[in-house]
Order: C-alpha cells, then sequence, then structure tokens
C-alpha cells in the first residue's frame, strides 16, 4: 500500500516531462542540466498533460497541497478511479480520480455514526481517545493496532443494529460492542 501512494504522489509529476525521442527539438522544449539524460523539460506539453482529480476526506485538492498536507502514516486507504468512473461521480473529470482517506478523518466519521447509536459512547469517546476502547463486531475482537479504524470506517450504518458502551471497570478497558443486522 505504501509503495502505491509513492508511486501515486511522486511519480505522477514526472509524467509532464517528455524523452527526447518522443518529443521534436523547439523553443518550447529545452535540454535541463538537472535532468537525467535523454530528459528534457516540457513546458508546453507539461501544460497539456491532465491531472487526476485528489479527493481527500472528501475535499479536492490540489496534487502539490495532496503531497505536502498528506503523510504516508497518516493514510488509511486510496482509491484510484479511472476515466469514466471518475466522470461518472465527479461529472466533468474524466482524467480519473485518487481518493485518499486519511485515518483521522475516518476515525471522526465512525464515532459519529457510533455515537448516533449510544449516548454513553458519545460521552465516553469525548472523554478520551478511543484506542484505551476495546472494540468487537458481532463477537470478534477487533485488533486495537491501528487496523481497526479501517473495520469501524467501512461500517455502513444502515447495517448496524446496536452498539452498547461498557464503560472501564477497575484495570479492564471500557467495550464497545457492535451488533450489524442479520443479512438474509
Amino acid at each position: 500500500m505504501r509503495n502505491l501512494v509513492i508511486i501515486i504522489f511522486f511519480l505522477l509529476p514526472l509524467m509532464s516531462f517528455a524523452q527526447t525521442d518522443t518529443v521534436r527539438s523547439n523553443d518550447s522544449v529545452k535540454k535541463s542540466a538537472n535532468l537525467p539524460h535523454g530528459i528534457v523539460d516540457a513546458p508546453s506539453i507539461r501544460k497539456k498533460i491532465p491531472e487526476p482529480l485528489y479527493i481527500v476526506d472528501g475535499e479536492i485538492k490540489k496534487s502539490r497541497a495532496v503531497r505536502r498536507a498528506v503523510k504516508d502514516s497518516n493514510i488509511l486507504k486510496v482509491e484510484v478511479l479511472k476515466d469514466k468512473a471518475a466522470e461518472a461521480i465527479y461529472a466533468h473529470h474524466s482524467y480519473g480520480a485518487i481518493l485518499i482517506t486519511t485515518k483521522r478523518y475516518a476515525k471522526v466519521t465512525y464515532q459519529k455514526m457510533l455515537s448516533e447509536f449510544s449516548p454513553s459512547y458519545n460521552t465516553a469517546v469525548t472523554k478520551a481517545d478511543d484506542k484505551d476502547f476495546i472494540y468487537t463486531i458481532n463477537g470478534i475482537v477487533l485488533n486495537m493496532n491501528g487496523s481497526y479504524i479501517g473495520s469501524l470506517y467501512d461500517l455502513k450504518k444502515e447495517n448496524i443494529e446496536s452498539v452498547i458502551f461498557d464503560p472501564a471497570k477497575g484495570n479492564l478497558k471500557a467495550k464497545v460492542i457492535i451488533t450489524t443486522k442479520k443479512r438474509s
């Protein structure tokens, strides 16, 4: 996953360069001493190559802002929508879309959703970090090493039957017991 993120963020800008074999020399194409052998700086070509749409936590961002603001360790999920799929969702943008969900955004999202089912959970989560809780979904304890965020974020509100918050007792951590609706 991290390799994919690195490729997306740092190699996409390289698409704006062209090899000397494929670009004829003219006034807008200049060889640069700073670029590897066989690569030219082509401002006129760079302007014509469209970039994909970047959506970070539901907001459209410019690619440079994404590379500066989002760190690898903060990324929960990266989805790539190609051509028509991106156009279907984001109307006029047919050059693809890269959807990035950060862990922070995912955490806030699932906390809001679970709070709707359990007022006591809402009260507790505003006072304490939820990594101090033990989450279970249908009796299965979630791995609390950070991967639980994705599992909770992927829950759909319409699939949740109940959320019970069991506060901490003595040395025991608080429990969040989530039950989903049975599929028929």
